[in-house]
Formats: structure tokens, sequence, C-alpha cells
């Protein structure tokens, strides 16, 4: 049970054992996205290196869904409420680095 708080001693192979544990050794590195719009966009991917053009996957979302909603509660427009889930407009757009695969960030419009 002594071994449960201490990290250090359950892995002796990677550390000095008599070093105390600190919580700056295991914190993580955070990554500002990039600002991405609702287009493909030439960029530097930050984890390759590489110049790219970003790849762009599309998502429906609550923004979707509320305005095929309205659409089917007015009489007028009730055959038109399909045609929100064909339009990209009212979708999220999600980049990625077409070289390793790396999420950039989203579009929601």
């Amino acid at each position: 049970m002594d071994n449960f708080m201490n990290p250090q001693k359950l892995h002796k192979g990677l550390q000095e054992p008599d070093k105390p544990w600190s919580f700056i050794e295991s914190a993580l590195i955070a990554r500002h996205a990039p600002e991405v719009g609702p287009h493909p966009m030439k960029m530097k991917c930050p984890s390759c290196a590489k110049q790219i053009t970003s790849h762009i996957d599309t998502e429906t979302y609550s923004k979707t869904h509320f305005c095929a909603a309205a659409l089917i509660m007015t009489i007028v427009c009730c055959p038109l409420s399909c045609l929100v889930y064909l339009i990209d407009t009212w979708k999220r757009k999600h980049h990625y680095c077409p070289e390793c695969k790396m999420y950039l960030g989203t579009y929601s419009g």
C-alpha cells in the first residue's frame, strides 16, 4: 500500500527512487490550436512541421438540428427541412493534417 501514493517507487527504472515526486515533472504541455475557418487552409502543421492544406470532415450538430426543427414547425417550409442536412453551412468543420492526421481545430460557423 506504500507504493500506491508514490509513483516513484512503482517505476524505479525510470527515475531515482530517493527523489521526491513533483507535480511539475508530470504536467502536460498544452499547445495553442490555430484559428481555422470554413474552408481548407494552407498552414504549417504544428505536429509534423510540413506546409499543408488542411483536410476537412463535416459533422451535423445542435445548430443543424435546431434549424431543421424550426423549419418543420412551420407548415410552409416543412418539405425543405431535409435540405438543412445537405447544406454545408449548417455543419461543423473539423480540420486535420493530411500528412500526420493530427486534429488542428474546429469551425462552427
